[in-house]
């Protein structure tokens, strides 16, 4: 009964519009959306409604003929593209089994200028796939351009901000995700430090994910943490393919071989030779294709494969420094709880089943 209720107060509000609009119909089509869906879906549609016949009063009182649909229907499209709107699925109150992985947050947003997100050293993953729009990614001191078609991640243990452009306003899917599996499957797809792939038509992969969150099943942590594992695997196989039409025989040779001999480069001597240009043509060619310098790429694989071994073994962290390359174990601490925010001890400690 309150549904067809919550229908007629949109004709009460609405006195103008009154006699173009039959209760009769509206009522039962706001009970047949709370049989289908829920409640909160029949509020959500009654709110729909109700924005358009604020805009369809507002011209009538303006003598526009309701006749003329097609202006009518334009405006409404305008005042919702410029409105901010989420669909936020929460399960804060479902707790995965396991702590490896675990699904916070899922939805889709309608943004507007007024849309930011802002993170200081992020307790989470972020996977975004942007349907329409445009904006702004600030990562890691880089300022990006998520555009639509592509994809973006903004990484655990990192400062970052986001926000949607006002005349081109974002719509996009994405989904909150955190534990250690996350991290191990990013470092494993060598995503660690992907920030934003341009059109990746990885569309369909996100829409299933949060088709299936919507129902919020017992196993939606599960199901999500496969939903995930797809996606970091197709982001991965779409910049393997794009590696040898976007990067010179020199840059992908210098990366290969920091990829298997990172744990035993110790001279940046090893990768000049092997492409037989001066240190200072090395840095510079590689820096050019990588976006970093080789010792900064170095580092990262380090760091990653130290993490591995953290939470994989029962190695030492005196062991690990020396599996993966740093000098000694103060020094291997000292840059660890530089890049991660915590020491080796206590990130074991922290991530540990």
């Amino acid at each position: 009964m309150d549904c067809w209720i919550y229908g007629l107060m949109v004709l009460d509000i609405n006195p103008v519009i009154q006699p173009s609009i039959n209760p009769i119909i509206l009522a039962p089509l706001t009970l047949m959306c709370y049989i289908i869906t829920s409640r909160e879906y029949a509020m959500r549609i009654i709110c729909i409604l109700m924005r358009y016949m604020r805009i369809i009063s507002r011209y009538a009182l303006q003598g526009v003929s309701f006749l003329n649909i097609k202006m009518v229907h334009a405006k409404a499209r305008t005042y919702f593209r410029s409105t901010m709107r989420e669909d936020i699925i929460n399960f804060s109150g479902l707790k995965a089994e396991e702590s490896n992985f675990h699904l916070d947050l899922a939805g889709i947003s309608y943004c507007d200028g007024s849309y930011r997100i802002a993170r200081k050293n992020s307790p989470i993953f972020v996977f975004e796939y942007v349907i329409e729009g445009s904006g702004t990614l600030i990562h890691s001191g880089m300022k990006l351009y998520p555009e639509r078609g592509d994809v973006y991640i903004v990484h655990k243990g990192t400062d970052h901000s986001y926000f949607s452009s006002a005349d081109n306003p974002w719509t996009k899917i994405w989904f909150n995700v955190g534990g250690v599996l996350v991290e191990r499957l990013v470092e494993a797809y060598g995503l660690n430090v992907v920030w934003l792939v341009k059109n990746c038509e990885i569309r369909r992969l996100f829409e299933d994910g949060l088709a299936y969150a919507r129902k919020k099943p017992t196993d939606v942590h599960e199901k999500t943490a496969i939903v995930i594992h797809r996606i970091i695997q197709a982001i991965s196989n779409e910049l393997k393919k794009r590696e040898d039409i976007h990067h010179s025989e020199e840059g992908l040779k210098l990366k290969n071989f920091i990829d298997a001999n990172f744990a035993e480069i110790k001279e940046l001597d090893k990768l000049s030779g092997l492409i037989g240009r001066s240190p200072s043509q090395t840095i510079r060619i590689f820096k050019r294709e990588w976006k970093r310098t080789p010792y900064d790429y170095v580092l990262e694989k380090r760091i990653g494969a130290a993490k591995s071994l953290l939470l994989g073994t029962t190695f030492t962290v005196k062991e690990i420094s020396s599996r993966t390359g740093f000098k000694d174990q103060f020094y291997f601490s000292n840059i660890f709880k530089r890049k991660t925010g915590t020491a080796p001890e206590n990130y074991r400690k922290a991530n540990s089943q």
